[in-house]
């Protein structure tokens, strides 16, 4: 004995045309949780790119200076030392970083950082002389890139707390009264 199973053609029609409204749903559910797993990986590794890119770009201008400095064995005293070396060559590029909102390399007429000079040991500051002390100086940084860069370079040893508002040991060194200020990034001396 055969039985006949007939299937409703509604029902076929129906399955055809599409997903339900439960497996809709789930699918954009699943999406949701994966996109908000990843939104903050992806955000950490584009803050850690602009970092890099800044320490790519300091690393670059201070090889730069080095160079300029054994063919002429000074500084010359400008503010925007990076066009010279443009100009002569040193450098394919003015300095440019991807944090604070502007930036220029200099030459620090004394000890450089705005005064508080470099204290590369963590303890005293340096014996450079006036005029000779090359620094960049990066403007409207927020605290926690100018604390980011800061363990980028320094490392954690001469670094400030992740609360801290001024840092004024290494060769990154900044005091900001509000959420954002000055950096200033040594690069070499005389």
């Amino acid at each position: 004995m055969k039985i006949i199973v007939q299937s409703n053609p509604r029902q076929q029609n129906r399955r055809s045309k599409g997903f339900s409204m439960v497996e809709m749903v789930g699918v954009l559910a699943v999406i949701a949780i994966m996109a908000a797993m990843l939104t903050p990986k992806i955000m950490s590794s584009i803050n850690d790119a602009r970092l890099n890119s800044t320490q790519g770009s300091l690393d670059a201008t201070k090889a730069a200076v080095v160079n300029f400095y054994s063919k002429y064995g000074s500084f010359t005293n400008q503010l925007n030392f990076d066009q010279l070396l443009v100009t002569l060559e040193y450098l394919e590029r003015p300095f440019d970083c991807r944090i604070g909102s502007g930036s220029d390399v200099q030459i620090a007429a004394g000890p450089g950082a705005g005064g508080y000079g470099y204290k590369f040991d963590g303890i005293n500051t340096n014996t450079a002389t006036a005029g000779s002390v090359v620094e960049c100086v990066i403007t409207n940084v927020p605290i926690a890139d100018a604390q980011a860069l800061s363990v980028l370079i320094d490392g954690a040893a001469l670094s400030a707390s992740n609360n801290a508002t001024s840092d004024l040991r290494g060769r990154v060194v900044y005091s900001f009264s509000s959420g954002s200020g000055l950096l200033y990034v040594y690069l070499a001396h005389r």
